[in-house]
């Protein structure tokens, strides 16, 4: 399985080099820079993908450490799923499929 790690707090101008740098010493697979698709601009998290287990675990342990001033939050993360297929099976989001959940029934008569 991809053994992916959530890493967020991060600076605006982060690129895949200071990750390379803050994990130095753990083999990165990949690393995708989470971006707004209308601006551009970085949203401040990012996946690291790493080659095995325990080097996800050891990144873990990076949760809190200083760089550039701020705390990094690390913690697992699979990635969310793209629904690429432009059709709304196995959408992840929810929504009223039917059924009453409950809530409000009851209304008092006036």
């Amino acid at each position: 399985p991809p053994y992916i790690a959530f890493v967020g707090n991060l600076p605006e101008g982060c690129v895949q080099g200071d990750l390379e740098g803050i994990f130095r010493g753990l083999t990165i697979k990949n690393v995708r820079l989470i971006r707004d698709r209308e601006t551009d601009e970085f949203k401040g998290f990012c996946y690291v993908e790493f080659q095995e287990l325990e080097q996800l675990k050891e990144a873990l342990t990076f949760h809190g450490a200083l760089f550039m001033n701020r705390p990094l939050k690390v913690d697992i993360g699979g990635e969310p799923r793209r629904n690429n297929n432009n059709n709304n099976r196995g959408n992840s989001r929810g929504g009223s499929t039917g059924g009453n959940r409950g809530g409000n029934q009851r209304r008092q008569e006036q």
